[in-house]
């Protein structure tokens, strides 16, 4: 007979995170089986060869298993969004997710910092940007933990942690396939083979792909938008014998394809603040004139897993690679005007080396695990910024008033002029100026950092009595980074062929004695703006990326920080069914750089931030009644949170840019769940976040509307804009029919609306338009309706993603304000997807 494959083996520390919750997770009990109620809320912890009940593990967290994610149809953790109360997540751009817990994220979305939630798939770190949204490729199951997961989990997770685990091969031979056709062009399919070689010996091979042509026709140019085009694999190897084990993992995975879509909220690329005419998105045309316009990456991962049996201990080591190209070019106005037009790119290279050794063990007395991790990583980012000579001619008036003309937009001014010359002359080539309109500018700021960090932690659970424990736990770490910035004079090679042979035109008549002196002298001036136009003169024409120590060489900075995080956590067990629990938590993540603000600038470096947490709850289970609840009542303070804000263009400045802030931030809530199996048929769930998130000490600049002058806000107190309530439902149903078994589940996700505050008016989050709003409570409803083979060798289904057909206004940008543009994205329509899946 061949070994088993023994599966993944987890720390103590680990297995707190392995647990069945409720609501959300109230989904992670698999949908192929009807346990008893003495099963609710248990997990098999093989790194302790021990079955560990739900109300043994005093932590709040959510998990969804891979049965869960199927049952909604979920193709990556961007499907979640509003299904996980407490966890809002922005998959609207693959390789620049946003992720927040309990109100907390990173907007920023420079390689300068990272995120506070850190996102782990088998145990490593993915990083914040284009390694952070992958497909969901042989899942078996999320673990969402809320909260400090320093010593749990590791670097970047001082608001919580996002943890993907995968299945590893075994001695079971496995084949399977499953297939999804449905609406908006939609085809997904999924494969895998597990296959035992010796007795020692598996291989494990899946492959997921994800093509959707999208939901709405751009006007501009008759394509799709909205839709998706990735695929990826996985490979796995695994050895084992009496007391080792070794795995082999590699993973591979290509995306391709249109950027979001944005539409502009106001009819025309006027002067926004007057006219306050706003057009609902959602009864638009999307006009999206950016080309090229594409979101694209490719992914290489590769992970040794190595596990050995000491006599007093077990002995982990992970070894993982990561590397990945992202690019994001899109619209940012929102407009095919060509007054208006901005895009913006962002071009992303990185790659990471992560080691960390484990040990764990147990007596009588203490649960105990020790560990020790390095991680390296280099990251280069290209930002760009892309315009054109119409775009920008309104943000260069400095320019031409630096040559001593009057008030006035310069290529306007200059094909004017020139024209006009043109035809005094009968010039052909100033006749022709007009070809300076539309013209492409582009702008760069090209970063680059290297990163270390090294961390020794432990976690030990104290048996104080049979019915009481305690937790102690500490982390140190140790954190390098060193950062660049480049940001060259633009790139307009077209514009400057132009502008060059106007120059020469210009040169000759200005120095011509067969012309009238006054033509000469206004040749002359000309010459002088054409030249300030093409960066030949002391007065650089950059207007986005204009810091003069960054136009001509590299700039470059270093920082360390070193921080000792703690955790406390006491339980008291009521009955064997009823826990008590209490903690106290305080987490770290490192400093780090602003993209955009070289070294020479206020706020180019960020401290890094630290957070208090306090938490006390209750969980078990009331086996008769089929019930399992949990509540958590939660506090903390969050101190120099990271964050990236546009900031108009200040007095005397040429155009706005984004800036670097930190803010300090409080909340108090509490986290509620119940499941219920009512009987063999039918099981009932729900889960709910409330909280109440304010700004600490928080002054925020910003432009008046009515006048153009800059006011400062107080935001002391303020709510930050993080919704009150998130809360999720679901039933499900598994009954005999044709003798086969029929399934039927529904999911409702629910966020109440925007909180507001006095910086509501300036960001137009919580815009209120006669026909539309931005920041409204949102509703979603995913429904499936399946039958299962009386051989369980094959299934159908039919799933229903936005049952109600709700669209919702979301991601409003302000970047192209100063060109009178607004815009903002808005949420996919109804789905329909028909599943075939087969096995051995």
């Amino acid at each position: 007979m061949m070994k088993a494959v023994p599966s993944q083996r987890h720390t103590l520390a680990q297995a707190a995170a392995l647990v069945l919750v409720l609501g959300a997770g109230g989904q992670a009990l698999a949908q192929s089986q009807t346990p008893d109620i003495a099963t609710l809320g248990t997990v098999e912890v093989t790194g302790q060869s021990r079955v560990q009940q739900l109300q043994n593990v005093p932590i709040a967290m959510q998990v969804l298993t891979s049965e869960a994610l199927q049952e909604i149809g979920a193709t990556s953790l961007g499907s979640l969004d509003n299904f996980i109360p407490g966890l809002q997540i922005d998959a609207s751009q693959p390789t620049q997710p946003g992720y927040t817990l309990r109100g907390l994220g990173a907007p920023d979305f420079g390689i300068g910092t990272d995120s506070p939630v850190g996102m782990y798939i088998n145990g490593v770190y993915a990083g914040k940007t284009g390694g952070a949204l992958l497909n969901f490729n042989d899942i078996k199951r999320v673990e969402v933990l809320e909260g400090p997961q320093g010593t749990l989990f590791g670097r970047n997770s001082a608001a919580g942690a996002i943890s993907i685990i995968q299945n590893d091969p075994n001695g079971q031979l496995e084949a399977s396939g499953l297939v999804r056709l449905g609406t908006q062009g939609t085809r997904h399919y999924e494969a895998l083979l597990n296959l035992p070689l010796n007795d020692s010996t598996a291989f494990r091979f899946s492959s997921v792909g994800e093509y959707r042509d999208g939901w709405v026709r751009n006007s501009y140019d008759g394509s799709l938008y909205g839709g998706e085009h990735t695929w990826g694999t996985r490979a796995a190897v695994r050895w084992s014998s009496d007391d080792t084990s070794a795995q082999l993992t590699w993973e591979h995975e290509q995306l391709h394809q249109k950027a979001r879509p944005i539409w502009a909220l106001n009819p025309n690329a006027g002067d926004l603040y007057v006219t306050r005419t706003w057009l609902d998105p959602r009864s638009q045309a999307l006009d999206d004139d950016v080309n090229p316009n594409v979101e694209a990456r490719i992914f290489d991962g590769a992970t040794l897993r190595i596990e050995h049996s000491l006599p007093f201990a077990e002995l982990t080591s992970i070894t993982a690679y990561r590397h990945f190209r992202a690019q994001n070019i899109e619209d940012n106005d929102g407009s095919g005007h060509i007054n208006s037009y901005l895009s913006t790119g962002n071009i992303e290279g990185n790659t990471s080396w992560q080691q960390e050794f484990k040990l764990s063990g147990h007596n009588a007395l203490v649960n105990w695990v020790a560990g020790l991790s390095g991680y390296l990583e280099h990251a280069s980012q290209d930002n760009q910024g892309n315009l054109n000579t119409n775009s920008i001619d309104p943000q260069l008036q400095p320019l031409s008033q630096a040559v001593g003309i009057a008030p006035a937009t310069p290529f306007s001014y200059l094909t004017g002029a020139s024209q006009q010359l043109g035809y005094a002359l009968g010039n052909s080539t100033l006749l022709g100026t007009n070809l300076l309109n539309g013209q492409a500018w582009q702008e760069n700021m090209y970063n680059h950092g290297d990163y270390k960090a090294f961390a020794l932690y432990g976690d030990a659970i104290w048996r104080l009595s049979p019915a009481d424990n305690l937790t102690t736990g500490v982390r140190f770490t140790h954190d390098e980074k060193t950062f660049s910035w480049y940001s060259p004079l633009r790139t307009a090679s077209v514009l400057d062929g132009q502008l060059g042979t106007l120059a020469q035109t210009y040169q000759a008549l200005s120095a011509s004695t067969a012309v009238p002196a006054q033509i000469s002298a206004a040749a002359a001036q000309l010459l002088q703006l054409t030249q300030v136009l093409m960066g030949q003169t002391p007065y650089f024409s950059n207007i986005e990326f204009n810091d003069p120590t960054t136009l001509t060489s590299t700039a470059s900075s270093s920082a360390s920080w070193n921080n000792t995080s703690p955790r406390l956590v006491f339980d008291h067990h009521l009955t064997p069914d009823h826990m008590l629990f209490a903690s106290w938590t305080e987490g770290y993540q490192a400093g780090g750089f602003a993209w955009n603000a070289p070294p020479d600038q206020q706020g180019s470096k960020y401290q890094p931030e630290y957070v208090t947490s306090y938490e006390a709850g209750a969980k078990g289970q009331f086996k008769d009644a089929g019930l399992f609840y949990n509540a958590t009542a939660f506090h903390y303070k969050f101190s120099n949170l990271q964050s990236l804000m546009f900031v108009p263009p200040q007095p005397g400045q040429i155009a706005g840019s984004y800036a670097p802030v930190t803010s300090n931030q409080q909340a108090t809530g509490v986290d509620l769940g119940l499941q219920w199996r009512v009987d063999r048929v039918w099981r009932l769930g729900g889960a709910l976040e409330y909280i109440d998130q304010t700004y600490g000490s928080f002054i925020k600049s910003e432009t008046d509307p009515a006048t153009g002058n800059i006011v400062n806000i107080n935001l002391t107190g303020q709510p930050t804009g993080t919704p009150s309530v998130m809360a999720t439902m679901n039933a499900d149903a598994r009954w005999g029919i044709a003798n086969g078994q029929a399934s039927f589940g529904v999911q409702v996700g629910y966020k109440s609306a925007q909180r507001c505050n006095s910086d509501s008016a300036y960001t137009f989050n919580c815009l209120s338009t006669p026909s539309f709003s931005i920041g409204e409570a949102q509703t979603r409803v995913d429904m499936r309706l399946g039958w299962e083979a009386p051989s369980k060798k094959w299934a159908v289904g039919l799933i229903v993603n936005n049952l109600a057909n709700k669209q919702y206004i979301r991601d409003v940008g302000t970047e192209a304000a100063q060109l009178g543009a607004i815009y903002a994205g808005v949420t996919p329509p109804r789905a329909y997807l028909f599943e075939i899946s087969a096995k051995l």
